[in-house]
């Protein structure tokens, strides 16, 4: 699984949005999609996620931690990291 904070993943569950494929990634060659991509960074426990585009490494965005804006990347295998 990726890196997710404790609300995170407790709202995560009680929404239903923590899938069996989070855990997996399996996003194929193609990589993944932008609403995909907005939705791992959002598991990840970032917020206000906007902004994205499309690079060759999967989508960067904007996003909120904590009160700190930063950039991130959810790569073609659905793993984020800041940037």
């Amino acid at each position: 699984m990726t890196r997710m904070t404790m609300p995170a993943l407790a709202a995560a569950l009680l929404l239903g949005g923590l899938s069996p494929t989070h855990a997996v990634a399996a996003h194929g060659a193609r990589g993944i999609t932008e609403a995909q991509a907005k939705k791992e960074i959002t598991l990840d426990g970032y917020r206000d996620v906007r902004d994205l585009r499309k690079v060759r490494d999967g989508w960067v965005a904007s996003a909120k931690e904590g009160d700190k804006s930063v950039s991130v990347l959810a790569d073609n295998h659905g793993d984020v990291r800041k940037q």
